[in-house]
């Protein structure tokens, strides 16, 4: 299970349930509007970056634009419960 505060800021505010892609030599973070939906789903996407630790080569993923992604994913919230 996911943790529910971040474990570098503190925050509250973590969203679930999206996927990375992996293409044309980038690493992009995607969160569906509405992941239920067949079609038109509404796909929201940024960059990620990472650092690497050079001692221990522990890895973190960040999202360039993070409050793309939460705000998709209350939609997606929303959503879910509505259905």
């Amino acid at each position: 299970m996911p943790n529910s505060t971040c474990r570098n800021c503190g925050g509250s505010k973590i969203a679930t349930g999206g996927h990375v892609r992996i293409g044309e030599g980038r690493f992009t973070l995607c969160m569906d509007k509405d992941p239920s939906a067949a079609v038109f789903k509404g796909h929201v996407n940024c960059d990620a970056g990472f650092s690497v630790c050079g001692d221990c080569g522990a890895v973190e993923l960040f999202a360039a634009e993070p409050e793309k992604l939460y705000a998709a994913f209350l939609i997606a919230q929303q959503n879910a419960t509505q259905s």
